[in-house]
């Protein structure tokens, strides 16, 4: 294991350690109110969060209050050291809170998105926190686990459409991928961001076989020379986006490469192509490798977003959407858009 994977793995045990201690408070919490205790001939317990509430519809003495007292103050402590170790980390959480601008719940459901993904006992612990409905990860269990999800509206915020953690795929309905989250049903993690948050940088793509990505770091040489008003063009400020206009073999890739080379930056190249069912699927998947890698992007056959159909208008629209720095490749100048 090299120096920079072993850190990424020391990041994401910490980040899953302090999921699991604060879904272990989240249920303490609950037991400390008496939910638990209930007679098992009762048809049913109702724990509510609001402690008047609570305490008015809660007075059965089967239910003991402030019995894991002491174990929750445990764990809060233990919380909290967690915590500073994480935040003392380099983690790709850091970097995705950064890169995509990521508010406090945003980061927060990324992180136990996550963590569920990949560990038994967070995903057990969130199972207890959603009876009695099917197992599964649901935002309004996660509102208990995260004090930055407390709020409804903070948790709606995170799960909007065009919030980058549903925009991007990282995170979504688990019944209808497509249907924007709500509170009380399931939520999954993308396998992307899964592989990415565990240090896994191969390529993933579910938008076809035809679909081709490639990764091109700074530091390679893809042997081709470039003419002169070219490399001119390489240092210039990069404001919006280029459009390059060439046949194929014209260099086309090597001048976006260089673009992103001269920014320090990789480059995630793709293309469209005529016999793809949808622009906007493969469009989509493009912008969420590059947004998640912090990468430039580019992207070949761009005369297939000139059409006014929908699916071009919805590509086209991901792109605006993108925030790095973007190349698009056409073959010929009167088709580009």
């Amino acid at each position: 294991m090299t120096d920079a994977s072993a850190e990424v793995d020391a990041a994401f045990r910490s980040l899953v350690t302090t999921v699991r201690l604060r879904a272990q408070a989240a249920l303490l919490r609950r037991l400390n109110a008496g939910y638990g205790f209930a007679d098992a001939r009762a048809p049913g317990e109702l724990f509510l969060r609001d402690p008047a509430a609570r305490a008015r519809l809660s007075s059965d003495p089967m239910r003991p209050r402030d019995t894991h007292a002491s174990a929750l103050a445990e764990v809060e402590r233990e919380i909290e050291a967690a915590a500073s170790e994480l935040e003392a980390q380099t983690s790709r959480l850091r970097e995705l809170e950064c890169r995509l601008g990521l508010g406090p719940a945003e980061a927060a459901l990324a992180a136990i998105a996550a963590a569920y993904e990949l560990d038994a006992d967070v995903r057990a612990l969130c199972h207890a926190l959603a009876a009695p409905r099917p197992p599964a990860l649901y935002p309004d269990a996660c509102q208990e686990i995260h004090p930055a999800l407390a709020a409804a509206s903070a948790a709606l915020t995170a799960l909007h459409p065009r919030a980058p953690l549903v925009r991007l795929g990282l995170v979504s309905a688990r019944n209808a991928p497509q249907t924007a989250p709500r509170l009380y049903e399931p939520l999954a993690a993308g396998a992307r961001f899964v592989r990415w948050m565990v240090g896994d940088d191969r390529l993933t793509t579910g938008a076809g076989d035809a679909t081709t990505f490639e990764v091109i770091t700074p530091d390679e040489e893809l042997g081709v020379a470039l003419p002169d008003e070219a490399q001119a063009a390489l240092g210039g400020d990069w404001d919006g986006a280029w459009l390059v206009i060439g046949p194929e073999g014209s260099g086309k890739l090597a001048f976006a490469h260089g673009l992103a080379r001269a920014r320090g930056l990789s480059l995630v190249a793709g293309r469209l192509r005529a016999e793809e069912d949808s622009p906007r699927e493969v469009v989509a998947e493009l912008v969420a490798e590059a947004s998640l890698r912090g990468t430039a992007l580019y992207l070949a056959g761009a005369e297939l977003l000139a059409g006014d159909d929908a699916g071009a208008a919805a590509a086209s629209a991901e792109l605006r959407a993108f925030s790095g720095p973007v190349v698009l490749a056409t073959r010929r100048a009167s088709s580009a858009a």
